[in-house]
């Protein structure tokens, strides 16, 4: 086999760039696969509201006006889905997508924890997660999700995702603006207690 100088350093360096952007090219590094409907609905039956500790928002509220459950939470990754985002390091999918590595958090929790990274370190969101799961433990009070509402919640945090993403690559997006873009998704979740079950 012929080889041409440099042709092999070509081939590594594309080898490079389809692993960090994808096998087409384009400028986003490739990400962790979402979590799963069935881990979106065992973290929601296991928590009633915001995992920061001084939050008291519910996962779900109420529009007062048509009396609908509005999602008012999104899933934080602890360690992001992508290289370059909050808190990455370098793990398996199964682990980024898995429970341990997932928390949830109002809609502005979730974003003020993303843009501040350094202010909001995995080891303090892994404190935040256990005592949602410890709260839990004492009320026993949650949100039972169906399929459509599990996939409207990643829908809504792949979007709050995106639109962290997108001000990282282009620049700082005012928090406000990202707030008004990303949309309150409705859906009807039945609130769960074992104390009335």
């Amino acid at each position: 086999m012929i080889t041409r100088p440099g042709l092999a350093c070509t081939r590594s360096r594309l080898n490079l760039q389809r692993s960090w952007f994808g096998d087409n090219g384009g400028v986003a590094p490739r990400a962790h696969p979402e979590p799963t409907p069935a881990t979106v609905k065992r973290l929601y039956a296991r928590a009633f509201r915001c995992a920061r500790p001084d939050c008291s928002r519910p996962l779900y509220k109420q529009d007062n006006e048509t009396g609908d459950q509005v999602l008012n939470s999104r899933v934080a990754h602890i360690h992001a889905r992508r290289p370059g985002g909050p808190r990455w390091i370098e793990m398996p999918p199964e682990a980024n997508r898995a429970d341990a590595n997932l928390l949830l958090l109002c809609t502005e929790h979730s974003y003020e924890v993303d843009d501040l990274p350094d202010r909001y370190p995995a080891e303090l969101l892994r404190k935040w997660k256990q005592a949602q799961l410890d709260e839990y433990e004492q009320v026993q009070q949650g949100w039972t999700l169906t399929e459509v509402e599990a996939g409207r919640v990643l829908e809504a945090s792949s979007a709050a995702v995106e639109h962290h993403h997108t001000g990282a690559v282009l620049g700082t997006v005012p928090a406000f603006l990202r707030n008004r873009a990303a949309a309150n998704v409705t859906g009807a979740p039945k609130l769960t207690s074992e104390k009335s079950a």
